[in-house]
C-alpha cells in the first residue's frame, strides 16, 4: 500500500502483478478548505469486506472466517455509533423518540 494523500487517497497493491488500485475516501469540504473527493466513507468499505469474507467462506470455508465477520461487522457499529452520537451533538436526532423494538431497544429493523 502507498498513501498518496493521507486519511484519502491510497494506491493498494494488486495480487500477482506489478499494478495496484486506487482507493479514495469521501473528502469533505466543509472540513478541507473547500477540497472535495469523491469517494465511499469507512463504512462502505467495511460492508464491502465483509461480503469479500463471506463469498470467500462460501468457496473455501475456514472457522476463523466467523471471527473477522463478528470483528468487521462490530467495526462498522462502532463506526455508525460514532455517526449517531455526532447528530446527537449536532441536535440532529432526538434518540429518545426513535422506535423502540419488542426488547425495549432502538428497532433497527425500519
Amino acid at each position: 500500500m502507498k498513501v498518496i494523500k493521507p486519511g484519502h487517497v491510497y494506491d493498494l497493491d494488486n495480487l500477482h502483478s506489478t499494478t495496484s488500485t486506487r482507493l479514495q475516501f469521501y473528502m469533505d469540504p466543509e472540513l478541507h478548505d473547500g477540497e472535495s473527493r469523491a469517494g465511499p466513507n469507512c463504512q462502505e468499505v467495511l460492508r464491502a469486506l465483509i461480503d469479500r469474507v463471506n463469498y470467500l467462506n462460501d468457496e473455501k470455508p475456514w472457522e476463523g472466517n466467523d471471527a473477522i465477520i463478528i470483528h468487521l461487522r462490530s467495526a462498522l457499529a462502532l463506526f455508525e455509533s460514532r455517526a449517531i452520537l455526532r447528530k446527537i451533538e449536532r441536535g440532529e436526532l432526538d434518540i429518545e423518540n426513535v422506535m423502540l423494538g419488542k426488547d425495549g431497544h432502538i428497532d433497527l429493523t425500519k
